[in-house]
């Protein structure tokens, strides 16, 4: 994360004869965690100043804060393009979550860094390993597209174990030790549905009194609607239908349909039609089958009836599903890349859905390569 070292702090860092031993900690820290390249550790002119000349710091503290000061106007230049930072206003001011235009702020006392695990990398928590894996890597490849290729990104990647996810969450949140992003699926089967049962749990226990822990739901189905369709394609030839299917839902400029398909499992006329006749879920694909029967090619009179001639072996095929390993393959192809390599996001419903995502992600994981001094 980006951490900001404010002209408040500094106003009680001049006021203070000798500082207390929790904030003597809590620099060595951000010296250290600057260092390891675990964040980004940034100020105002006067605070890296006054912190440059506290007694009290060791000689290596000195010189990481040293050479923090030798490259501000790098630094600083980030403030204004990183979604989410860390503000330390103070020696012991309360914490809390503000708003800076289009920016969130996270408020906080110096002695917040006090313990040498509050500067460890972010954690990043999803369902399972290989969502983590698939928005680190995605968000490190296309660096490029947010206009943020220089930093880097660092974060230790866990798996939450699915539906208990909100459990590991709440965990992390009780030992306010570490900073950490926890992402799942919304699992909202068409536009307008509630979140799941593992996205809501988890949405309850997020809350603005704990600034160390976010928690972002997809603002669409699952993990898998956002793998770029160039990977699709990469992945396999046998996707190209399905590609095909993405590529005119997001030309047509119907990003819901796109962000609500099954793209594991599948959709078939038969699983639509089986639901009941004042489901919303039905309601919903039923006033998209007029425009998909052009595109896939299924029956229209099983279309202007309401039910499949064929039953239980329907061959009206809205899309084939990809698997259940789709977004683990999508992963191992993306991780081939080198980080000076991109992923081509090709199609403008990950273009759209995926740039505030990929920004959310990056502000908590962003870093700098590690330091010497």
């Amino acid at each position: 994360m980006l951490i900001f070292l404010t002209d408040q702090l500094s106003v009680q860092l001049e006021d203070t004869n000798a500082l207390a031993s929790d904030s003597i900690d809590a620099l060595e820290n951000l010296a250290l965690g600057w260092r390891e390249g675990n964040h980004i550790v940034v100020g105002t002119r006067k605070a890296i100043r006054a912190i440059v000349h506290q007694e009290g710091l060791s000689r290596r503290a000195h010189a990481a804060f040293r050479q923090i000061q030798g490259r501000l106007s790098e630094y600083l230049g980030l403030v204004r393009v990183i979604a989410t930072r860390v503000e330390v206003t103070g020696l012991t001011t309360n914490e809390r979550r503000v708003r800076d235009r289009d920016k969130e702020v996270l408020e906080v006392p110096l002695k917040f860094f006090s313990s040498s695990s509050s500067i460890q990398q972010t954690i990043l928590l999803t369902e399972n390993l290989t969502d983590a894996r698939f928005f680190y890597n995605l968000v490190r490849t296309i660096a490029e597209e947010l206009k943020l290729g220089r930093l880097h990104y660092k974060a230790e990647l866990r798996g939450g174990g699915g539906s208990t996810i909100t459990a590991e969450f709440r965990q992390i949140q009780d030992s306010n030790i570490r900073f950490c992003l926890a992402i799942a699926d919304s699992d909202k089967k068409y536009a307008g549905s509630s979140a799941g049962p593992v996205a809501d749990e988890l949405l309850k226990s997020d809350t603005s009194s704990r600034v160390r822990s976010e928690a972002l739901i997809l603002p669409c189905r699952s993990a898998e609607n956002l793998i770029p369709c160039s990977v699709l394609r990469a992945i396999s030839p046998d996707f190209q239908a399905v590609v095909d299917l993405l590529d005119r839902l997001a030309k047509d400029g119907d990003l819901l349909l796109r962000a609500h398909l099954d793209l594991k499992r599948g959709l078939t006329l038969e699983y639509v039609f089986e639901l009941p006749s004042d489901s919303p879920e039905r309601i919903f694909w039923e006033d998209r089958l007029g425009y998909l029967k052009n595109i896939c090619g299924f029956s229209k009179t099983c279309v202007r009836t309401g039910t499949c001639r064929m039953g239980a072996g329907c061959s009206c095929i809205i899309h084939n599903g990809l698997g259940r390993k789709i977004l683990s393959d999508a992963v191992d192809h993306i991780c081939s890349f080198s980080r000076f390599d991109q992923v081509q996001i090709d199609d403008e419903f990950t273009k759209s859905y995926f740039s505030e995502i990929g920004q959310v992600i990056l502000a908590w994981s962003c870093s700098l390569p590690p330091r010497r001094t």
